[in-house]
């Protein structure tokens, strides 16, 4: 995909937004499921401040 279609997702793709997970873009990706699985408890703190850019 191009960085255009990828925007169009609402997908960050700024140098400074980090690492990009292809998966999500695999047509069998079951987004409920991660979104299910999601605890910001369990998160270490680089992967909480990750969490919260993305939700900036």
């Amino acid at each position: 995909m191009s960085e255009d279609e990828l925007e169009e997702f609402g997908i960050n793709t700024d140098e400074n937004a980090g690492k990009f997970n292809t998966e999500i873009l695999d047509e069998n990706f079951d987004f409920e499921a991660a979104v299910n699985d999601l605890d910001i408890a369990k998160m270490d703190k680089e992967e909480k401040d990750e969490f919260l850019q993305v939700i900036e």
